[in-house]
């Protein structure tokens, strides 16, 4: 194709690079990410109004709500964090500051419009939500979160946001917003925590409330984003992915045996942590192309498939101007490594982080489009193109400062069940990640999810411990399974 460089070429010839070239081509893709280079137009805000505004869905949106007539009940399209708040709560002040912010963002007056034959979003002039108030006298905090991030949401009806604060005792609450993404995600839910935390400290204090109007809101964006695909100006990052993925294989089998009993939920959750160097790669792009090369390396020694397209969810938020909107910007980016040859983890690594440039140099191509720009092989009942995934959460609302209260963001599940495994990362301020893999319950046992989580972080501190050595040879099994293996290997009568 005219102008397209061949990516079996490209990796080839970036293997070839010296560390000073390198250096360059990673800030040179850099630039072309962060929009120094020639790029799409930003979003033009629409004209202020009062009355209601019927619009066009983003295409996030679409992808959306038919996941959730599919799968109305699924709580993986719900975004949900609690928050322990300790100390004086006035809850008046929060009721105040709850209105306030869904005042302040169209996003979260949106619901679903099904009038026509393509469903489209419609901003609510005036919309409420309540904060519910449970007293938990009785126990059962972790059951009433639950009840609350999988309770369904009505689409049409509306709001999609729900905001409950549990009563601990009289200093100590636990606020829980649930948010569908039809309206919002991760990075949205982490605005709408500053600001509560902004406007509740403004009121309490009896302050002007220090939060700027919006000069662009989702409506804006779900409009740029349709220019983009319908004026042509993704059609060079279609190129791109025509090309990078371009005899893509069938989709990804994880050798995991399934479970023995039928499972009680339909996603299945195993934590761990990980720590040293793993947890602090270093180098260009920092946590995410660090992870992402252990994880493409420990996939690609499980099923022996050297050649791995692996998902890494971004924030999509590639323009200033949508900082702090409220709004689904989620998009999947898939991220194809080449390491056939069975290469050094340090040039593994290189290769992970130039392809990782590469796919976030081009994120403004909605992964549907992608889907179906690419043509991968397909499989009934399994995910197009990417069957496991990265998702690196930035907490960065974990510090946000409420007046005269202390604040610590507790653990809830996201239920990524689209996908067949999905490993989701929550750095920490000590330099661990507490780290988790999601799958679907009724695919795989959880002991073997759990030998996974081990694999994952033995073979990523091997890796790092000695980065001159082959992805193939580097081990991963800990000491104790390896005992166990060599134990077996001696027989009983030895």
């Amino acid at each position: 194709m005219t102008g397209v460089v061949d990516p079996t070429d490209a990796r080839s010839r970036v293997g070839q690079l010296s560390d000073e070239r390198r250096a360059v081509l990673m800030r040179r893709l850099a630039a072309q990410r962060s929009g120094r280079q020639a790029g799409p137009a930003a979003p033009r805000p629409r004209p202020p109004g009062a009355a209601d505004l019927t619009v066009e869905c983003s295409p996030t949106q679409r992808r959306v709500w038919l996941a959730a007539g599919l799968s109305p009940d699924s709580p993986g399209l719900h975004v949900t964090t609690a928050i322990r708040l300790s100390g004086p709560l006035d809850v008046a002040a929060l009721q105040r500051a709850v209105s306030t912010v869904v005042a302040r963002h169209d996003g979260l007056r949106t619901v679903a419009d099904d009038s026509t034959p393509v469903v489209r979003q419609r901003v609510r002039a005036d919309a409420t939500v309540e904060v519910r108030r449970v007293d938990l006298a009785g126990g059962g905090q972790t059951a009433v979160v639950e009840a609350l991030r999988r309770e369904r949401f009505d689409l049409r009806r509306g709001p999609l946001l729900r905001v409950a604060l549990l009563r601990r005792g009289d200093d100590d609450h636990v606020l829980v917003l649930v948010g569908h993404h039809f309206v919002m995600d991760g990075g949205s839910m982490g605005i709408v925590v500053r600001e509560l935390a902004a406007v509740y400290t403004a009121v309490a204090r009896r302050s002007p409330v220090p939060l700027p109007a919006h000069a662009v809101q989702y409506p804006d964006v779900s409009a740029w984003q349709w220019d983009l695909l319908r004026d042509g100006r993704l059609d060079r990052s279609l190129d791109y992915w025509r090309a990078v993925l371009a005899g893509v294989g069938e989709p990804l089998d994880l050798p995991l045996p399934r479970p023995g009993t039928p499972p009680e939920r339909t996603v299945g959750v195993h934590p761990f942590r990980i720590d040293g160097a793993a947890a602090r790669p270093g180098g260009p792009g920092g946590l995410a192309p660090g992870l992402l090369a252990v994880f493409t390396v420990l996939l690609a020694r499980y099923t022996g498939r050297w050649d791995q397209t692996v998902g890494m969810f971004v924030a999509g938020r590639t323009r200033a101007e949508t900082a702090g909107v409220v709004g689904n910007f989620t998009n999947l980016v898939a991220v194809r490594t080449d390491l056939t040859d069975r290469p050094a983890f340090a040039e593994a690594a290189v290769r992970v982080r130039v392809a990782f440039a590469g796919a976030l140099a081009h994120q403004d191509a909605p992964f549907e489009t992608v889907v179906a720009t690419a043509g991968p092989p397909r499989v009934v009942g399994r995910p197009p193109l990417v069957q496991v995934a990265v998702n690196l959460h930035n907490h960065a609302y974990q510090h946000a400062a409420w007046h005269g209260l202390g604040a610590e963001v507790l653990p809830v599940s996201a239920d990524h069940d689209d996908l067949d495994l999905t490993l989701v990362a929550v750095p920490q301020h000590t330099g661990t990640v507490d780290a988790a893999f999601e799958y679907p319950a009724d695919r795989f046992a959880p002991e073997a999810v759990a030998a996974l989580g081990r694999h994952l972080t033995t073979l990523g501190a091997a890796l790092y411990a000695d980065q001159g050595r082959r992805v193939s040879a580097a081990p991963m099994l800990p000491a104790d399974e390896l005992e166990t293996l060599r134990a077996w290997g001696r027989g009983p009568g030895a």
